[in-house]
């Protein structure tokens, strides 16, 4: 199984940043499963 780790930062209005972090894994099926962390 290969996983792949994909960082996404988004800004909002009041001036916090988020950062969240989607986990997608290849299964022997071909499929991605996202999974998403906020901090």
């Amino acid at each position: 199984m290969k996983y792949s780790l994909w960082p996404q930062v988004s800004t909002e209005p009041l001036g916090m940043r988020t950062v969240e972090w989607t986990y997608k894994v290849a299964s022997t099926t071909r499929e991605t499963v996202p999974v998403t962390i906020s901090v």
